[in-house]
């Protein structure tokens, strides 16, 4: 079931693959090369920081952005009706089209990878660790995403999708200090998923770091269960 679920959903953004590589491929090196032109030079702290942000980045583009404008068209053309209809757990649709997603995600990871090691000479552990919280990460900017998606108009999806890419590259702490912001912004994005989710892959990626929160974890998971939650009760609405 689940197998068939995959084949469908790998044929319907196969060509997903190549135009997105290059897209994420270029991001990646813009910010790296591009952004760092303005900030000068930077502190081995300052480049770890970047370098996680650019992860980050990469994944809220296709989990809160590029995906959720996808299904929102897969809504308005019917598609997620017939899917709906189909004989098939509610959650099995959401790891198909989650796993075909994150794969999506992978080339754009890479690309920060190599394109931050190129330019700071940092050591990024490429541990088990790492590998996890970027799943984590991955889960819960889709879960949010798709939120967004099932519960929203087509065009609320696209502003709100584009909001949130601007908040996080613009008004959050992921690729410049946090003493930039005033205190106020800073709790306001505690309780946000997406810097708990850039200071965990700080942490994982350059363990001497030492940034995160004690309750980044709980942040995290709590914003995935409430979008995995918000979309099974979306795809379970009557219509």
């Amino acid at each position: 079931m689940l197998t068939s679920l995959l084949k469908w959903s790998f044929v319907r953004h196969r060509y997903l693959f190549i135009a997105f590589t290059m897209v994420q491929t270029v991001f990646a090196l813009a910010i790296v090369y591009g952004l760092t032109l303005m900030m000068g030079s930077l502190t081995t702290s300052q480049a770890e920081q970047l370098s996680a942000g650019v992860w980050q980045l990469g994944l809220v583009a296709v989990g809160c952005t590029i995906a959720p404008q996808l299904l929102s068209e897969s809504i308005s053309e019917g598609l997620l009706e017939y899917q709906r209809n189909l004989p098939v757990p509610r959650i099995c649709l959401l790891i198909a089209d989650f796993i075909i997603w994150i794969a999506v995600s992978i080339p754009g990871v890479v690309a920060g990878f190599v394109a931050s090691t190129m330019k700071f000479g940092l050591i990024q552990m490429a541990t088990s660790n790492l590998v996890m919280m970027l799943l984590l990460c991955a889960l819960g900017n889709l879960s949010s995403g798709y939120m967004l998606a099932i519960w929203l108009p087509c065009g609320g999806v696209t502003v709100v999708g584009q909001l949130i890419m601007l908040a996080t590259m613009l008004f959050a702490p992921i690729l410049y200090p946090s003493d930039k912001l005033p205190s106020i912004i800073l709790t306001i994005h505690d309780w946000m998923p997406f810097v708990p989710m850039h200071r965990m892959l700080t942490d994982a990626a350059f363990p001497g770091s030492n940034i995160s929160h004690s309750i980044d974890l709980f942040v995290v998971f709590a914003w995935c269960l409430t979008g995995v939650a918000g979309c099974l009760a979306g795809l379970s609405k009557r219509r």
